[in-house]
């Protein structure tokens, strides 16, 4: 399965982490934001193309997935993590919430919640293991 993992940039370094334990697992995470330089739309250093270059590889990653997962942890700074999930919810991709959730759109009927990202996992492995 692909997962897009999507989070606040305050916690790139652990959600770095969350992604390697996916891979070690298993999974394939589509998430390159995770590697790339920290981009800020307020930052005068990024020009206007860096900027929509990284918005249009960010799409392109949520469309190569599975599902997302969704870390609702940490304060966002962008709202990024919002349209993400926006992304994958228009797309009808599956919608992994960690950690709660904040907005309504997280409430979905057809969005999973799980406390930590053990027990995705957890699932995730019980169901590819009955195929």
């Amino acid at each position: 399965m692909k997962l897009y993992v999507s989070g606040t940039l305050t916690l790139m370094k652990k959600r770095r982490e969350d992604a390697a334990v996916l891979r070690g697992h298993g999974f394939d995470v589509t998430s390159n934001w995770l590697y790339e330089p920290e981009l800020r739309v307020s930052d005068p250093d990024h020009e206007e193309w860096e900027l929509r270059a990284r918005a249009n590889d960010d799409v392109e990653d949520i469309t190569r997935a599975d599902a997302i997962v969704l870390f609702t942890e940490g304060k966002s700074t962008s709202g990024g993590r919002d349209v993400e999930f926006g992304i994958a919810l228009a797309l009808r991709k599956r919608l992994f919430v960690i950690d709660g959730g904040y907005n309504v759109f997280h409430r979905r009927a057809e969005a999973e919640h799980f406390d930590d990202l053990g027990q995705l996992i957890l699932k995730l492995t019980e169901e590819r293991d009955r195929r």
